[in-house]
């Protein structure tokens, strides 16, 4: 068959179907309803969230063959949550799972391969495959096609029943004993938990496992108790200080230069480059130097930023502190830098991955006014003023 560009693409890869790529929004008509294995009344008074390993915590859950489970990437290169859960799996001989994180960077010690290898893994979706896992695929690794959806693509997915995840584990820089959670404080802090929230409000079980148990209520709490099912205590989550390695770096080659400072250069030479725009530049090395760039101009310029978008970088940061955006919404922090600004700054706001549509705007005779709500009915304080909209 072929999809809207004219290219033949198969029906089926192994068992997958394939849907083929129909044109822009075109896909499920709004009004859908979101659908979710999640079960009301699940905890009765005096249940204690509580347990004393990732196994309890697993078979608690329910955990078996064939089922789904899901984390998020927040730690990036320095997570230590993926390999203690699938260590725990694979001991309670739970095989052919499908391992759907929000992404894979370069988790070593142990490797995730050896998770495929041995039969615990059988399957694997995710926004993005870095390191061995990565490398391992492209030589063949899996028997079952590997899907990768982007950032927005997977809550889309979650919520409209194509990913269902049975079993979600959550890692949290603090907790308490209900379950309330977050990445923002405690000795690992991540900051954003932007990732996870789709993941927590969707799974049929959540399990929050953190290196830092605080008294009841864990303030702020980016996961409420509401969607918790068990907490688990282990002695670390993950090393904070990795998650700016790999993709999310300065650069100092020439041509990564060239390149970020002519993306620069395209934006500010728009007609969308004025007072109140917003952007994103993600946190890649050619990313970070284009936002740096970006910067120069817009102080040159004269030029303000309604807010910036995304996962939030020192660099973007910076820019917030200089006045030149005036709120960062934070789906990740990119740094330690980052993660420090969504406590200390009261413009950087945690944002999650999945929105309730796309913006709307509003049409008058000299203005087009966007108005984007969140999933849980908060709206974005932006208002965007563009004179002749039509043109």
């Amino acid at each position: 068959m072929k999809n809207a560009v004219g290219r033949e693409i198969p029906e089926k890869i192994g068992n997958y179907v394939v849907k083929p790529y129909t044109g822009a929004y075109t896909g499920a008509p709004s009004g859908e309803p979101v659908r979710t294995l999640r079960t009301a009344g699940k905890h009765v008074s005096g249940d204690c969230k509580i347990l004393p390993s990732i196994e309890e915590a697993v078979k608690a859950a329910g955990l078996k063959d064939g089922m789904t489970i899901s984390f998020h990437h927040s730690f990036r290169e320095g997570d230590e949550i993926v390999g203690q859960v699938l260590t725990a799996i694979r001991a309670l001989g739970i095989r052919r799972l499908r391992f759907a994180p929000s992404a894979v960077v370069n988790i070593k010690n142990p490797s995730i391969v050896d998770f495929v290898k041995d039969g615990t893994i059988d399957r694997i979706e995710a926004s993005g495959i870095r390191g061995e896992l990565g490398d391992a695929v492209l030589e063949g690794l899996m028997e079952e096609p590997v899907i990768l959806r982007t950032h927005g693509s997977r809550p889309r997915a979650i919520e409209a029943g194509e990913l269902m995840v049975d079993v979600a584990f959550i890692g949290a820089s603090a907790a308490d004993e209900y379950g309330n959670a977050t990445g923002q404080i405690g000795p690992n802090a991540c900051g954003s938990l932007g990732y996870s929230f789709v993941d927590a409000q969707n799974a049929a079980k959540v399990i929050v496992i953190t290196d830092y148990l605080v008294n009841y209520p864990c303030n702020p709490a980016s996961i409420s108790q509401q969607y918790v099912d068990y907490v688990v205590k282990v002695d670390r989550i993950g090393d904070p200080d990795k998650i700016g390695k790999g993709a999310a770096r300065m650069t100092k080659n020439p041509r990564d230069l060239m390149i970020a400072e002519r993306a620069a250069d395209v934006m500010a030479a728009s007609r969308l480059f004025k007072e109140n725009f917003s952007f994103q530049t993600g946190a890649g090395a050619i990313s970070i130097a284009c936002t740096n760039y970006l910067a120069d101009r817009m102080e040159a310029r004269g030029v303000k930023a309604s807010f910036a978008l995304g996962g939030i970088t020192a660099a973007i940061v910076d820019m917030y502190k200089k006045g030149l955006v005036r709120v960062l919404e934070c789906s990740q922090c990119f740094d330690a830098v980052a993660a420090r600004a969504i406590v200390e700054e009261p413009g950087l706001q945690e944002l999650a991955e999945s929105l309730t549509g796309v913006p709307k705007p509003i049409e008058t005779t000299d203005r087009v006014v966007c108005v984007v709500e969140y999933r849980d009915g908060t709206v974005i304080d932006v208002i965007r003023e563009i004179k002749k909209c039509r043109e």
